[in-house]
């Protein structure tokens, strides 16, 4: 694993992780939070019947930062060394997680897994 990846992967803290756990707990708890994640399999592209719940949170930005870690895993766990960014984003396209957030005021959050797994994919193997 390259150096650059560990910092890009890890870079996640210990708070945001906690704030995830939370809203996920009080998800669990019968609050009703606004905004949920859900994960689509890039496999089974458009097959809904392949679509996991990841969990609900109080506002949009927790629910993009569980959308970034999700990416971040997916794409850590399609990477082997010496893979090009094209190569390892194209195995992403194939065999990643595809997570989206779905807002209860039916309003967009602006997050795109594929733009986001794209960076990533750049800085971990270079353009």
């Amino acid at each position: 694993m390259s150096e650059e990846f560990e910092k890009t992967f890890l870079s996640a803290d210990f708070s945001s992780l906690m704030r995830e756990r939370h809203s996920r707990e009080g998800a669990q708890g019968g609050q009703n939070l606004p905004f949920k994640v859900c994960v689509d399999d890039n496999f089974h592209h458009m097959d809904a019947s392949e679509r996991t719940a990841h969990g609900s949170f109080a506002t949009a930005e927790e629910a993009v930062e569980a959308c970034k870690r999700i990416v971040q895993e997916s794409v850590h766990s399609n990477y082997r060394a010496g893979m090009s960014a094209k190569e390892l984003f194209e195995n992403y396209k194939m065999f990643g997680d595809d997570p989206f957030v779905i807002s209860e005021s039916g309003r967009p959050v602006e997050f795109s897994a594929w733009d986001y797994a794209r960076q990533l994919c750049s800085r971990i193997c270079g353009k």
